[in-house]
């Protein structure tokens, strides 16, 4: 969810700026500066490479920024990469890397008003939670529409807002588990 944001951020930046060509982030990087940074988790999850928490991620995009994934000496993104990087702070050389590229804030949204008006203003909302989702939602006013169901520690996006259309307003998650992890969109 962290990175899927900084990567939306980015976009809506080069449209409003065109002053600049996208470039995926290093997932390893941030995630490592999130769980292991003295001022976010402090290596508080230990040796196991799973899991952090929002706000810490949040915070380490702030103080240490994010490495472009091009960059030379980088491994690529695998499983074993990002448990390799997980469970210490980056060598110094990544760090003064990724404050070249520092996400200038971040904030706690409170209320889904707070989330509306953050993404209609250019700036990806993530989800960092415990809450689970049906894996198969119904379909209401032509889209799937999920609900809470069960509980599964997972970071996603909310990344569009539809207050025009159907019943209710809508808010956009994508999740990372792949494009039919919740079920088919009725209008492909």
């Amino acid at each position: 969810g962290a990175k899927q944001a900084v990567d939306y951020l980015q976009c809506v930046d080069i449209i409003r700026t065109g002053e600049r060509e996208f470039k995926p982030i290093y997932e390893p990087y941030h995630y490592a500066t999130g769980r292991n940074a003295p001022e976010c988790g402090r290596g508080r999850m230990g040796r196991d490479p799973s899991g952090s928490i929002g706000s810490w991620q949040a915070l380490a995009l702030t103080l240490y920024g994010v490495l472009p994934d091009d960059l030379p000496g980088l491994d690529p993104y695998s499983q074993q990469v990002i448990s390799k990087w997980a469970i210490r702070m980056p060598a110094q050389q990544w760090i003064d890397q990724g404050r070249k590229h520092l996400v200038k804030s971040a904030a706690l949204m409170r209320t889904p008003e707070d989330v509306r008006d953050a993404i209609c203003n250019g700036s990806p909302v993530t989800i960092a939670s415990d809450v689970g989702f049906s894996m198969r939602p119904p379909v209401k006013d032509g889209r799937l529409v999920n609900s809470r169901r069960g509980s599964w520690a997972h970071q996603m996006i909310c990344c569009s807002y539809d207050g025009a259309t159907g019943s209710q307003p809508y808010y956009y998650i994508l999740n990372s588990w792949g494009e039919d992890a919740h079920g088919t969109p009725p209008d492909d």
